[in-house]
């Protein structure tokens, strides 16, 4: 006889145990992390929408340079506007990022036995400088172009950009929040898989 085991003449409880270990936990398991991964994106998303701190504003310029080999041609820059209070929710890279099985969204689940495990997050290049914060200690030339309100829009190449001067920039903190809110509805969510198997195997 070689390695395993044999089970016959299983009644219909004993078949119903059988399927529910070798098929309906691991589902389990894997609602109960897709659940879960499903608020910790939601709620950085709306940590971001809520994220009301004073935002730059530019506008663009152009200019007639005076001096040297390109005298007289015209070049376009970008002046300081002010500041506005509104929300620093990304409609670009980041935001979208944040929504399972679009591009830049990381979302890796492994559901061997034993081993269930669900990585959710953003590949985009800056998310852990917006989720952590950074400190800026030189200034520096930062390319790119603004959009119709003069939100400042970083674009590599571009001929217009800002000068970043050295500050401290305080960390949103979205997916911390995210994870947060994610431990608090756990509970509910195991419950409430449990309640739902429970249903079906008693049929």
């Amino acid at each position: 006889m070689g390695d395993g085991f044999y089970i016959e003449n299983l009644d219909k409880l004993e078949q119903k145990l059988l399927k529910a270990a070798s098929k309906e936990f691991p589902q389990i398991i894997q609602n109960i992390l897709e659940t879960l991964g499903e608020i910790i994106l939601n709620s950085a998303k709306d940590t971001l929408k809520s994220d009301t701190r004073p935002h730059a504003r530019y506008v663009k310029k152009t200019r007639t340079i005076t001096r040297g080999a390109n005298k007289g041609k015209q070049k376009n820059y970008l002046q300081f506007k002010g500041t506005v209070s509104t929300n620093s929710i990304d409609t670009g890279a980041l935001w979208n990022s944040l929504s399972r099985g679009i591009g830049g969204n990381i979302w890796i689940y492994s559901g061997s036995v034993g081993r269930f495990s669900l990585c959710v997050g953003s590949s985009v290049s800056y998310a852990g400088f917006i989720n952590d914060g950074y400190t800026m200690r030189t200034p520096h030339w930062v390319p790119g172009t603004i959009d119709g309100t003069g939100k400042f829009i970083y674009q590599p190449g571009a001929k217009t950009g800002i000068w970043v001067k050295p500050r401290v920039y305080k960390g949103v903190k979205f997916f911390d929040i995210g994870f947060e809110e994610m431990k608090k509805e756990a509970p509910e969510v195991v419950r409430y898989e449990l309640e739902r198997f429970a249903a079906e195997f008693n049929r």
